[in-house]
């Protein structure tokens, strides 16, 4: 339990969603992960920055299981400025076994669809959940002019 409470604490100080230079580290993730425990609504209590969050709050995430062993998400979020709610939905898959806390999510609908790691590094699977995610994103340009 203080161990749980510890990496709760350091997580709301640290939120893993920071642009940084270089790789995204290996984090050690839970051990014997139950995904049917961990299915239905959470409310996102802290977060850092994010794009795809710009100007939203109350977001919530619904991770629904499907008859085929997938994972379905509806995300939602009330905009700040508008108030009006609007819906995501997509998927999650299980990266190795199924005891392990390591996930990837995608959004078919996003104008990039690209798939986005969702560890989860500790929860109690009633009150928190502390989940990472880290892409390896870069930027650049290109021209048609040959330099």
């Amino acid at each position: 339990m203080m161990k749980s409470l510890l990496i709760l604490v350091l997580a709301s100080v640290v939120y893993c969603q920071v642009p940084f230079l270089g790789p995204c580290p290996e984090l050690e993730t839970l051990k014997d992960f139950d995904a049917v425990k961990y299915m239905g609504k959470w409310y996102e209590a802290e977060r850092y920055f994010a794009l795809f969050e710009f100007g939203g709050k109350c977001v919530t995430a619904d991770l629904i299981p499907t008859k085929e062993g997938k994972i379905n998400i509806v995300n939602q979020q009330t905009s700040s400025i508008t108030g009006i709610r609007s819906t995501i939905e997509g998927n999650a898959f299980m990266l190795g076994r199924n005891d392990e806390s390591k996930l990837t999510v995608n959004f078919p609908s996003l104008p990039v669809n690209f798939d986005a790691p969702y560890w989860i590094l500790d929860t109690d699977y009633d009150n928190y959940a502390v989940v990472w995610s880290c892409n390896k994103f870069g930027i650049f340009s290109t021209s048609r002019l040959n330099r």
